[in-house]
């Protein structure tokens, strides 16, 4: 219900909010674009990779490497989380509820076919967990940005 000048049911609205495509929403949109590129490809190497363990990962600290092999299955939550916390974040206004939860579900769609390619690789294994990991992640994301976003207008 938007009005010829500018206001939504009696509230200014800025700029920002009132023209779908201003700088700031492409900025958001090109930025949240290149992360889910690149961590999709980081964990598209990490989920496919021969062996099992994240020392193959040479960009990753050694104590969080140790921390990832002793969480076996888990660390397939928290690299869904890592792909989706900064997308879930940037597009945490209400505005954006529609792209950020297609943007959540296409990663989580991403991740879960990977877990399922590991099927054909002989020195990996499959288990349902990394199946239900993934969407654990995901959900936590989609979750965090919903209470992020509520919080946000109630304080403001």
């Amino acid at each position: 219900m938007r009005q010829r000048n500018g206001s939504l049911d009696g509230q200014q609205l800025n700029e920002t909010e009132t023209d779908p495509m201003s700088s700031e929403t492409q900025w958001r949109f090109r930025f949240v674009w290149i992360w889910i590129a690149a961590t999709l490809g980081v964990a598209t190497y990490a989920t496919l990779k021969p062996s099992t363990s994240a020392s193959d990962l040479s960009f990753i600290p050694n104590f969080i490497i140790a921390w990832l092999d002793a969480n076996f299955n888990f660390r397939t939550c928290i690299m869904a989380m890592g792909v989706c916390a900064v997308p879930a974040l940037l597009l945490s206004p209400r505005r954006f509820d529609l792209f950020r939860r297609r943007m959540l579900i296409m990663a989580w769609i991403v991740m879960t076919g990977l877990e399922f390619a590991q099927l054909w690789i002989p020195t990996r294994g499959f288990g349902w967990a990394d199946v239900t990991y993934p969407f654990v992640g995901v959900a936590v994301c989609e979750i965090g940005a919903f209470l992020y976003c509520s919080l946000r207008l109630r304080f403001e």
